[in-house]
């Protein structure tokens, strides 16, 4: 009896394990229709992707456009290759592929770099960035980044940035790391709930340095010229805020009831694009729909409601969020920026590699 069991379970994780990879072989083998689900309020002057629940979506001149159908939450550009993470069932998958067939009629030959095998929702692979080497993913599930060469020729590192010192568990939405601005010099990242703040912290080298944000919500931090930019996601009684410099921009429309949900920003003074997610309760943060939010000189000009229900990221197609990106920013300004807006930092330790 004991063999039959023992062999019954061998045969259905063998069954469980066939049928995950069929699925994951359909989802791959989707081909882009580039259908136009919108027209936009305005006309662009730059191409954007936009990640959301529904899947990939392309801003371009005055239409958007579908790209693919899954589960996205992280994209980035580098060269002529883009990188997006996407959440099939239980799973989520680093994927690859050529950023022409993005763009124009064609068939992606996606290649996949990672796979992870996540709870829920909570613990997916989330925002990334490149920088000239390295491409950076952040993983909720762990409480860190991973860190991919981008020439292929190291294997993929796993870093947890946080110990046990906010009086929480590092998995979850507890300490989980939710975006990654790489530059040169150091990477940004950005934290959900630590203790009763999010966080913004600095890795150079094997060195982290946290900086404690008000509020619960954080994403989408960067560097811009003097200034320092991020998405107040929930903000104080669900009135989420883009920051510049650690002020809210355009109080007069952000105030409005019942407030907003910002998250995902990208563009220039000039032109930039806030995504903005459907507002309820959590267990129905996937009904509604979300908007995407055009800006001119920091003032809320348009509004585009579509059928996605949350936003994660927004990317030009030259690969850069906010711009111009200062890639050589040094990382000493780079803290004393942040010390001069949040204060002393909360949090100095080493990276632990996994």
């Amino acid at each position: 009896m004991k063999k039959r069991s023992a062999f019954s379970h061998i045969s259905r994780d063998l069954k469980a394990s066939i049928r995950r990879e069929i699925l994951f072989s359909k989802a791959l083998n989707y081909q882009p229709r580039f259908k136009r689900v919108a027209q936009l309020p305005c006309k662009l002057k730059h191409i954007y992707f936009i990640t959301t629940d529904k899947g990939i979506f392309r801003a371009e001149n005055d239409q958007l456009i579908e790209v693919t159908p899954w589960h996205t939450y992280g994209f980035a550009i580098h060269g002529d290759f883009a990188y997006c993470a996407i959440t099939v069932k239980k799973w989520s998958i680093l994927l690859k592929c050529r950023l022409k067939s993005l763009l124009v009629p064609a068939c992606p030959e996606w290649e996949e770099l990672y796979r992870y095998e996540a709870p829920d929702t909570n613990c997916r692979f989330h925002g990334m960035d490149v920088d000239s080497k390295y491409l950076w993913l952040a993983h909720t599930g762990k409480g860190g980044l991973l860190k991919f060469d981008l020439n292929g020729k190291q294997p993929p590192e796993q870093f947890s940035v946080f110990l046990d010192h906010f009086g929480e568990p590092i998995k979850y939405d507890h300490n989980h790391i939710n975006g990654v601005s790489a530059y040169e010099q150091f990477t940004l990242f950005t934290a959900y709930r630590i203790g009763n703040t999010s966080g913004v912290g600095i890795i150079d080298g094997e060195n982290i340095t946290v900086f404690a944000v008000p509020n619960l919500g954080i994403h989408d931090a960067y560097f811009i010229g003097d200034d320092f930019y991020h998405c107040d996601t929930f903000g104080i009684n669900q009135k989420g805020y883009l920051m510049r410099n650690n002020k809210p921009i355009d109080t007069e429309h952000f105030d409005k009831p019942p407030g907003f949900i910002v998250r995902g920003v990208s563009g220039t003074v000039d032109e930039m694009l806030l995504g903005h997610s459907h507002k309820g309760e959590r267990k129905d943060r996937f009904k509604g729909n979300g908007s995407i939010l055009f800006l001119r000189q920091h003032k809320v000009q348009l509004k585009l409601d579509f059928h996605g229900s949350q936003i994660y990221q927004v990317i030009r197609q030259d690969g850069v969020a906010m711009a111009p990106k200062p890639c050589q920013i040094s990382t000493s300004k780079a803290l004393a920026k942040l010390e001069q807006l949040f204060g002393p930092a909360v949090y100095q330790n080493k990276i632990i590699k996994q």
